[in-house]
This record gives C-alpha cells, structure tokens and sequence, in this order.
C-alpha cells in the first residue's frame, strides 16, 4: 500500500509536461508533523498541493 506514491510518480513522471502533478502525485502521503510517506518530510519540506487533492 505505501508503494502507490512511488508507482503514481513513475507513471505519470513519465508524461510530457506532468513534471509538476508528477511532484504532488510523490508527495501526497506526506504530513506536516513528518510521519507521512514516501520520503518522511516534515514542516516546510511538505508542499501545500497535495493537500488539495480530494
């Protein structure tokens, strides 16, 4: 299951022009406090864009 960020990069990475959505795909199980996955980033390192994502 903690894989789908790093599948969903890959595949959409892969389009031209989807670099950016490609970004908010890896980054959507991130949080704020850090326990988020794939790369555990926390605080400012977090992006505002995927929390927007339904």
């Amino acid at each position: 299951m903690r894989t789908h960020p790093d599948k969903g990069y890959r595949i959409v990475s892969m389009m031209s022009g989807m670099q950016d959505a490609a970004e908010i795909i890896l980054s959507h199980e991130e949080r704020f406090d850090g326990s988020g996955y794939p790369r555990g980033l926390s605080g400012e390192a977090t992006s505002w864009e995927p929390a927007c994502l339904p």
